[in-house]
């Protein structure tokens, strides 16, 4: 399975704004926290630090994408 957490991410940040609850803000600026720390640097955008596999991989799935997504 493949999961897009940069979408799940913002996805719960709008969920949170739509409620109206005690501790929505602590959460809030907690995640904005999160996020400041999670950041990738410019330099290292693109860059994919899992190692090449050299054992077969399935038909029609690129190595990258194999060693990336197991």
């Amino acid at each position: 399975m493949i999961v897009d957490y940069e979408r799940a991410w913002v996805e719960m940040k709008t969920y949170l704004l739509s409620k109206n609850s005690h501790g929505q803000r602590d959460l809030l600026t907690r995640m904005s926290r999160i996020e400041v720390d999670c950041r990738v640097p410019e330099a290292e955008r693109g860059f994919d630090p899992d190692p090449i596999l050299t054992h077969s991989k399935p038909a029609g799935r690129p190595l990258r994408e194999v060693a990336r997504h197991g």
